[in-house]
């Protein structure tokens, strides 16, 4: 096997382990969101990528629905 097929497949793999070991810890954000406030649990956002392609990434939200809009 080549330096490259090695590399890919070990970084394939500790990023399957990374997942599998973490979705406990993402289950546990998800549920502290859920209760703590209404309102979904992710936050979609547009970024702008290579060659100004856009795409949605995914992220916790953090930020009460229920805020006043007047504030700054």
């Amino acid at each position: 096997m080549s330096y490259m097929t090695v590399k890919r497949l070990l970084g394939f793999i500790l990023a399957l382990v990374a997942c599998i070991v973490l979705i406990p810890v993402f289950l546990c954000i998800m549920g502290a969101i859920k209760i703590e406030s209404r309102g979904p649990v992710f936050f979609k956002q547009k970024r702008v990528g290579l060659k100004k392609s856009h795409f949605n990434i995914l992220k916790f939200r953090t930020m009460y629905i229920e805020t006043p809009q007047d504030t700054p």
